[in-house]
């Protein structure tokens, strides 16, 4: 039980507090001075009194590891969210975090060690800041479970989401010449595909000219065009109505879900001759009941790794600098802002959520633009 005292100061009346708690090695009494009032004391001696115990408790019954009270947690998490979000969770945490801290009690991780691991992700995944919330976000888990009283990765300094460099390199798109060449090529890679009847992958194949027409003049993602039904394309507005995308679950078994955010829900105009191209695509398309834009040699959509070989092969029979297939994105966006487009155009175009995004990761043009703006500005004034 607490015990209290009263004694005099010059400044009047105080109170004192001391609590005693039996442990596995013995009591344990902590004292505290100072209080103008007795409630105060008593607040303290109760808090106090409950933390003792709790961590008496923690001493008696086995300190969780790491591993432990991330198998409790990931019950919880994966009810929030999406197969493809939990699938890199898991990459996280098999990968990086588990090695570094599973076996390891909760209470015996310093923030030395945490800022000493951080340093060696930095190393290893662009995405170290995203490892690193992860392991907080579990031992804030921990303790909202009073496995422990203390967050260790709370004095370590996590860079954040807003300083990551988005801006795309030089690499990562194409020059308008360069993205005609493609094309052109990919006109030629497609119209020479086998006839259906010798061979199915021959429909496959003879999609890709369209498929990346459309990246290339729209901006969407892969697995956005790769997740596209026959009536998400209005032939008579001539639109792109965006409402899903392909991904993989933790198996790796392809699965259509929601876009990455809701503004990537979107409908946009494409040009006369992308809409002859799907126009043609679905009117000759083999297996007409499949509800898929793109489809492979059966009704279900084209695997995601599929592209990516098209796009090898035709840089390479073209001789043409390779980019990922992510890069026409990047493309688009790139010779938009060149020709004149403004950046909202662009964010609303790409479904990007901000439009920080657009700006930071197109950053090289935007500047661009801001000096085309001004000449521009200086000859209407001449």
């Amino acid at each position: 039980m607490p015990t209290y005292e009263t004694y005099q100061t010059k400044a009047g009346p105080r109170y004192s507090a001391a609590i005693y708690v039996t442990g596995p090695d013995g009591p344990i009494r902590k004292k505290k001075r100072g209080f103008k009032l007795k409630k105060d004391a008593k607040d303290w001696a109760a808090r106090e009194t409950l933390k003792l115990s709790r961590q008496t408790q923690r001493k008696i019954s086995r300190i969780p590891t790491f591993s432990d009270v991330t198998a409790e947690w990931l019950i919880e998490y994966k009810k929030t969210v999406k197969e493809s979000t939990l699938r890199k969770t898991l990459g996280y945490l098999d990968r990086y975090i588990l090695p570094a801290f599973g076996d390891l009690p909760l209470d015996k991780l310093t923030h030395h060690e945490c800022s000493a691991t951080l340093g060696q992700w930095q190393e290893k995944h662009s995405k170290y800041g995203e490892i690193a919330r992860l392991a907080k976000r579990i031992y804030k888990y921990a303790m909202q479970r009073d496995y422990v009283d203390t967050n260790p990765w709370e004095l370590v300094s996590i860079p954040s989401k807003q300083v990551i460099n988005r801006q795309v390199e030089k690499s990562d798109y194409w020059t308008a010449d360069e993205l005609k060449a493609f094309l052109a090529e990919a006109e030629v890679y497609a119209a020479h595909a086998d006839p259906w009847q010798l061979n199915p992958t021959g429909w496959v194949t003879s999609q890709a000219y369209a498929f990346f027409r459309l990246l290339a003049y729209t901006g969407m993602r892969k697995g956005e065009a790769l997740a596209l039904h026959k009536d998400s394309y209005d032939p008579k507005e001539k639109t792109i109505s965006i409402t899903r995308t392909v991904s993989y679950d933790v198996n790796y078994k392809t699965i259509i879900q929601t876009p990455k955010t809701r503004s990537s829900i979107r409908t946009i105009p494409i040009d006369d001759v992308t809409a002859s191209l799907l126009d043609a695509t679905i009117s000759a398309d083999p297996l007409p009941d499949s509800p898929y834009l793109f489809h492979g040699a059966t009704a279900d959509p084209i695997h995601q790794n599929r592209p990516r070989y098209w796009l090898r092969r035709i840089c390479k029979s073209a001789d043409i600098r390779p980019i990922k297939v992510h890069g026409l994105r990047h493309t688009h966006a790139t010779l938009m802002l060149e020709s004149g487009a403004s950046v909202k155009e662009v964010q609303e175009r790409l479904g990007h959520s901000t439009y920080s995004i657009t700006m930071d990761t197109y950053a090289h043009v935007t500047d661009a633009a801001k000096k085309t703006a001004i000449n521009r500005f200086t000859e209407h004034l001449k």
